[in-house]
């Protein structure tokens, strides 16, 4: 019996609708969207925005002042210091408002909406890109360095974790205040607060969240040996606790506590870092790779000073910043002579090949981002202390300044050496690896892709289920 024309179209109909539906379901680049983003930047002292590579520069803010461009997850918006002040303005430059007038630490924008969390006078806010909405996660904190201290969303966007202190007892007789430091994760709607990591009441150490691990399983934290700004800046241990609390594990003795000398692969889940106490950093200096199950291992050399790990999307690849390490150097010119030397270098997952992919000898090449396409990637160049942003292909040829000044410029040593060009500038182009990660099948692709083949398989095979029992049922 031959098998009927209308199950052929009902496949086909099928299958046509199911691709439109996933069309919708999976997100897509807006119309006319650059295919390697937007970077926004300071220049004299104001905010600017170019789609990159080519697309004109246009000017956002005027009277100078500005620092910390962040685009928004949407890229509709961008959040920015201005005299103190945290504020946000849309692309086009219009809407641009105060998000709080007092003072603030840090903030970040959620992965996934356009919502903003910050730090004021000891309390965590989260609040909307259009102001409609405001909700005070944690109140402020009327002690002295009491209240929250740091935080960092987690890959999903629903939740928060933060660090905070509490005063035990002040400050009396020339000695310091008792004070207990905790881990807390929290909902983004300000429910369903928990202890996850206590450092004891009194704690002889403050906490500091570095992130989350891309499954939403772990939070990452240093410790501040006696709350000591000065004692951190030589390194503190990286630890890992669950999210759901538990006893923390160590990841590393000591590395300089700051958020782009860790990055973790979105393809296997492994971690690098920037390991190595000491707060100069031209030497004892090394990428240590692997996963938080197992202890990370070194894979740069003695000879090396390394900075800013960089996973590749496709998670085979690692560009890092590179210089020869010059040890026992207090600083000035013989440190500075050694960072002029640093570059852009890129090795395979398991660390081998390192090779440098910038060479120029004119430049100091730092900070090396990955496209979200995997590329090309971009970097930060110093000609003595003149800054620019260039972009290269992922294997180092064709390099082009795309940004011409960076003003006013992060100089030449930043914090013994190690310059923070997050406030300088910001990518939407970037490889945004603390993005929310799906949880794939042990076979990996893509879960819709999946879903699709799936269903249309099932339709084939009830479809043939169907012509096998007519031709076999009784006539």
């Amino acid at each position: 019996m031959p098998f009927p024309r209308q199950w052929f179209r009902a496949l086909l109909l099928a299958a046509v609708m199911l691709v439109l539906v996933a069309r919708e379901i999976v997100p897509t680049v807006a119309e006319g969207a650059p295919e390697l983003g937007s970077i926004a930047y300071i220049q004299g002292g104001n905010l600017w925005v170019k789609d990159l590579p080519d697309g004109p520069a246009r000017q956002l803010t005027r009277g100078g002042g500005i620092d910390t461009p962040r685009w928004s997850p949407s890229g509709e918006w961008i959040a920015f210091r201005a005299g103190g002040q945290l504020q946000v303005v849309r692309r086009a430059g219009t809407d641009l408002h105060v998000v709080e007038t007092g003072p603030t630490g840090a903030f970040a924008w959620s992965p996934v909406t356009d919502s903003l969390a910050y730090i004021t006078r000891g309390g965590l806010v989260v609040a909307t890109a259009d102001g409609a909405r405001r909700r005070e996660i944690i109140p402020p904190s009327n002690a002295v360095e009491a209240g929250v201290q740091s935080f960092a969303w987690s890959p999903d966007g629903s939740m928060l974790a933060f660090s905070d202190v509490t005063i035990l007892q002040p400050a009396q007789n020339g000695q310091p205040p008792v004070r207990a430091a905790r881990i807390v994760r929290v909902r983004a709607d300000g429910s369903d607060t928990q202890e996850v990591y206590s450092a004891g009441r009194p704690a002889s150490s403050g906490l500091l969240v570095a992130g989350w691990a891309p499954d939403g399983a772990f939070i990452l934290f240093w410790t501040v040996p006696g709350f000591s700004a000065s004692l951190l800046a030589d390194g503190a241990p990286l630890l890992m606790v669950p999210a759901a609390g538990g006893t923390p594990v160590q990841l590393t003795g000591a590395m300089l506590a700051h958020p782009d000398l860790l990055d973790w692969s979105p393809a296997s889940r492994q971690l690098a870092i920037v390991d190595g106490g000491g707060r100069e950093t031209w030497s004892s200096k090394f990428i240590a790779l692997g996963r938080p199950s197992a202890p990370l291992r070194r894979v740069t050399g003695p000879g090396q000073a390394v900075l800013f790990p960089s996973w590749s999307p496709d998670g085979r690849q690692i560009a890092f910043t590179s210089g020869s390490a010059a040890p026992g150097l207090p600083g000035g010119d013989p440190a500075l002579r050694a960072m002029a030397g640093r570059r852009i270098w890129v090795m395979a997952a398991d660390g081998s090949g390192q090779h440098p992919l910038t060479t120029d000898p004119r430049y100091r090449d730092e900070h090396p981002e990955w496209s979200a396409n995997g590329r090309a990637i971009l970097f930060a160049r110093l000609e003595g202390d003149q800054a620019s942003v260039w972009l290269m292909d992922a294997d180092g040829a064709h390099p082009r300044r795309v940004i011409d000044e960076l003003g006013p410029g992060p100089g030449v040593f930043g914090t013994y050496g190690l310059l923070d060009w997050g406030r300088f500038y910001d990518w939407t182009g970037r490889n945004r690896l603390h993005r929310p990660v799906p949880l794939l099948p042990a076979t990996g692709g893509d879960p819709q892709a999946l879903l699709l083949l799936a269903t249309i398989t099932g339709l084939a095979a009830l479809a043939v289920g169907w012509h096998i029992r007519r031709r076999l049922a009784p006539r």
